[in-house]
């Protein structure tokens, strides 16, 4: 077996603003030709059952750009990118007042042992989504319904067909902690610091 930790990046244009997600993988790339190939298996992958239910999490005014996975393991690998079409923008309708708000959800370790969270920020929320500094009700449930799938074990197409699952990333990927529970957080955080034009 050979586990090895590939990270999967999103990016947008959140109303103007360069936004970014790092996200982390663990899965046994043994059976692809080359690192390219299991990095492309991991976009498709996540493409193919799980960028419904991220967009359905983000106003209309992000637009998602790209997708590039590569391995972060070992020697490293060559990365893999998927430009996304026109038009690729979050379906949850509304105006976008502030750009520097971001919900933020938090991934527990499935030993629920240690210290580390993942988190998890999303780029942009509707200004009706949040009223006083406090998410509405329906909000919390549609952010809750889409992270209790969103990251999922995928099972990757070739290879052997390899299940990666999300993890945080540690040294190496036997100490890697796959993450199963996701909650949002109360207060919403702010990204200003980290902003720069789209």
């Amino acid at each position: 077996m050979a586990d090895q930790i590939y990270s999967l990046v999103m990016s947008y244009n959140s109303s103007g603003q360069f936004a970014q997600n790092i996200t982390h993988w663990r899965f046994d790339d043994a059976g692809y030709n080359s690192t390219h190939d299991a990095a492309s298996a991991l976009i498709t992958a996540f493409e193919g059952s799980r960028k419904a239910l991220l967009m359905g999490c983000l106003p209309n005014v992000v637009t998602l750009l790209s997708l590039k996975a590569r391995r972060v393991t070992s020697s490293g690998g060559f990365e893999a990118v998927s430009v996304q079409t026109a038009g690729n923008v979050g379906t949850r309708v509304g105006g976008q007042t502030v750009t520097g708000i971001s919900p933020c959800v938090v991934g527990y370790p499935a030993n629920q042992s240690g210290r580390k969270r993942a988190r998890f920020f999303l780029p942009g929320i509707k200004d009706t989504d949040i009223v006083n500094g406090v998410f509405i009700a329906s909000y919390k449930v549609a952010i809750a319904g889409a992270f209790a799938t969103l990251f999922d074990p995928l099972t990757l197409a070739g290879g052997g067909g390899p299940v990666a699952s999300y993890v945080i990333k540690f040294s190496s990927p036997a100490l890697a902690t796959i993450v199963s529970t996701w909650l949002l957080s109360d207060a919403c955080g702010q990204i200003r610091r980290r902003q720069v034009p789209a």
